[in-house]
């Protein structure tokens, strides 16, 4: 039950954070507010880190850490702008129902390069999630 109330918070606090990016952005441009949450966020976690994890930072596997580099690049950077940037556009509701279509593209990229398993819970959820996109995407 600690791990649903958990999600729920991290929701709440992505719900949040969308309606903050919309305020700064009326002063700023997508890539400005992008740079500056980056930068805030970066040395919020490597302060966090270096005092409670400093133990796990060395990354020994190249091969891990270029996956991580990969995340962060896509994540991160990508995603952050793109993200700012359709919710200065659309609006909050709008773009993060949009937004919320990630667990689509997470179950098709888990099925088509993770090797995993499709079943028919994870068959309707992501028909759900399509569906949910039609309905936001659509005028009437």
């Amino acid at each position: 039950m600690i791990v649903v109330v958990l999600a729920l918070l991290a929701s709440i606090g992505f719900g949040a954070s969308a309606v903050f990016i919309k305020l700064a952005l009326k002063s700023m441009k997508s890539t400005t507010g992008t740079f500056l949450s980056l930068v805030a966020g970066s040395l919020i976690l490597i302060t966090i880190s270096i005092i409670f994890y400093s133990d796990e930072l060395v990354i020994s596997n190249k091969i891990v850490f270029g996956w991580l580099v990969l995340s962060a690049l896509l994540n991160f950077l990508g995603g952050r702008y793109l993200n700012y940037t359709s919710v200065n556009l659309l609006g909050v509701a709008r773009a993060t129902t949009i937004i919320g279509t990630a667990p689509l593209f997470a179950t098709i990229l888990a099925i088509t390069i993770g090797s995993e398993i499709i079943t028919w819970p994870m068959l309707l959820g992501t028909l759900m999630i399509i569906f949910g996109l039609l309905l936001v995407i659509s005028k009437k």
